[in-house]
């Protein structure tokens, strides 16, 4: 165990898998609010595909509010507009996946195009 080859302070929370951003905090409702009023946004003008991303980002905000949050009423609350929000993710995917069949039928391209 050599000291000298030891992960550095700024290396070890510089690493993808330290997520520091989504940590378990009071910012992350707010942050969560944040990203589903451009979801919502995104939504009404039309662009679903930025809207679903929108609408993900914010479950990744939501997610640990939970885990912050100590009152069940609230958790409850959270977790019920956690599901609307995956609902929604799940329609938008549909549409955009059914825009991009009848687009390739359009070029004639064929093929099933899978939106993720």
């Amino acid at each position: 165990r050599d000291p000298s080859r030891r992960i550095t302070f700024e290396a070890f929370f510089g690493h993808p898998f330290i997520d520091m951003e989504h940590m378990p905090g009071a910012h992350c409702f707010q942050k969560a609010i944040e990203m589903v009023k451009k979801a919502v946004q995104k939504d009404a003008e039309g662009d679903y595909a930025l809207a679903a991303h929108f609408y993900c980002e914010s479950l990744d905000f939501f997610l640990p509010a939970i885990q912050f949050e100590s009152d069940s009423g609230k958790k409850a609350a959270i977790r019920s507009k956690i599901q609307q929000y995956l609902d929604r993710v799940e329609y938008l995917k549909k549409i955009i996946e059914s825009a991009w069949q009848s687009l390739n039928k359009e070029k004639g391209l064929g093929g099933r195009v899978t939106v993720d």
